[in-house]
């Protein structure tokens, strides 16, 4: 076991599983779902959506009822006490899966809130900074680097070196915003992916 699992903070998260599902990957979802002990309130009692293997049916229809039409007709779960702030085993599942889902965790001591995004057909998700309401934050440090470099003093015609610190200083900000993630769509279950 290594020092980050001994230590473990624990904060709230909560996560919107969007997207078109196709039924074959249902099961495992169900199964992450069960593994990961979230609620569907704050503070509320741990969601257990029965045994997929045995029924089903009854699985998928308890799934369904966790669609939130407050939150873009997604499938809305949260978890108080979420070891540090990741919801880890739905997010691995839907990733390994190429189930849509965006993971907001809360700000704990040291720790800043971000959120995790991941749709499907991502190569990979994004994780950025958010303050207390959500809004992406980008660090200082990388605004006042951009700054410096526009407004470096000389002629108004930058040398080649203050273009190239401008240049990196815009693709450092540009980086840490969400500017590739499509919005969220309403949790659907198909029969098999739509070509």
């Amino acid at each position: 076991m290594d020092e980050r699992e001994i230590e473990a903070e624990y904060f709230d998260s909560e996560i919107e599983i969007c997207g078109k599902v196709p039924k074959s990957k249902i099961k495992g979802l169900i199964q992450a779902i069960n593994c990961q002990e979230c609620s569907d309130e704050w503070d509320g009692a741990v969601v257990t959506l029965g045994d997929p293997e045995e029924e089903f049916a009854k699985a998928i229809e308890q799934l369904l009822s966790l669609k939130r039409e407050d939150h873009h007709g997604t499938i809305w779960l949260c978890n108080n006490y979420a070891r540090w702030g990741e919801l880890a085993e739905i997010e691995e599942y839907c990733v390994e899966n190429d189930i849509g889902f965006r993971r907001r965790s809360s700000s704990y001591g040291e720790y800043n809130p971000e959120i995790k995004e991941f749709r499907s057909g991502m190569e990979s998700y994004e994780v950025y900074a958010i303050d207390a309401d959500g809004y992406p934050v980008i660090d200082a440090s990388v605004v006042i680097d951009y700054i410096k470099a526009i407004e470096a003093p000389g002629n108004n015609t930058p040398t080649e070196q203050q273009t190239k610190e401008s240049l990196e200083a815009y693709e450092t900000m540009k980086g840490a915003l969400p500017l590739n993630v499509a919005p969220l769509e309403p949790f659907e279950i198909i029969e098999e992916l739509e070509s």
